[in-house]
């Protein structure tokens, strides 16, 4: 019977080694990949000039130049990308920049997003929560004459939702986003550069 108790306790102390040694391994890459994601948050991170265009469909209905930013957060684990008081001339049918038409709103966006590292180079990010906000450009409601075709605010005081969802890449230093602010019927189309 010492014999059976000596082979169990064996066989337990090697059970328990084997579950140390499983753990250290999972603990090992778990920081592994820690570290992965950390790499490649840092490398999106920075202040972009960015080509902001909203558009319908396949039309473009404004398009201007503005800073967008990016910085890690949560430890480096997320990417936090943001712009405020965004506002562009209005693009014509045959997309022409208007000199005198302009965004009746004012837009600023909030995105945490995750970033996943593909094998070409590349990145993928995909938003975890986001924010839209949108205010009039002077300040005073919204002249409802003056909005684009099928595009009926929510408020013409401004608003906000917080159902932003945002996808794209960055690839060679270029970073391409699309954004859904899924309370207007428009896509935010971002390609930016670093500045």
């Amino acid at each position: 019977n010492k014999m059976k108790i000596k082979q169990f306790q064996q066989m337990m102390s090697m059970v328990a080694m084997l579950v140390l040694v499983a753990f250290m391994t999972t603990s090992c890459s778990k920081s592994d990949d820690d570290t992965n994601v950390s790499a490649a948050v840092a490398k999106v991170v920075g202040t972009y000039r960015a080509t902001i265009t909203p558009t319908m469909g396949t039309q473009a209905m404004a398009m201007g130049t503005h800073s967008v930013k990016c910085e890690a957060i949560d430890g480096g684990k997320k990417l936090h990308f943001f712009f405020d008081n965004f506002n562009a001339p209005m693009v014509d049918e045959n997309g022409k920049v208007s000199k005198e038409k302009f965004m009746p709103f004012v837009v600023s966006v909030d995105v945490v997003m995750n970033v996943k590292d593909n094998k070409d180079g590349s990145l993928s990010l995909l938003s975890e929560k986001g924010t839209f906000k949108a205010k009039p450009k002077d300040g005073k409601p919204i002249d409802m004459s003056k909005l684009p075709e099928g595009i009926l605010p929510p408020n013409l005081n401004g608003f906000e939702t917080d159902k932003l969802q945002a996808e794209g890449t960055f690839k060679d230093g270029k970073l391409q986003l699309n954004l859904l602010p899924n309370i207007l019927p428009v896509k935010i189309v971002i390609e930016g550069v670093r500045e």
